[in-house]
């Protein structure tokens, strides 16, 4: 694939979840335990949508 190039539609580039995991693990440690496990099940949403 071309730099510049759109990846087809529904498809997430790992790089990009990596990322955005990263992001949400650090976020993840200033919360409170009850926003804790609401992002928690977010994020297995987000895995069986992926997966």
């Amino acid at each position: 694939m071309k730099k510049n190039e759109r990846p087809p539609e529904g498809t997430v580039r790992p790089e990009k979840v990596a990322k955005a995991k990263r992001r949400i693990a650090a976020d993840f440690y200033d919360q409170p335990v009850v926003i804790k496990t609401a992002v928690r099940e977010m994020l297995k949403d987000l895995k069986n949508k992926v997966a």
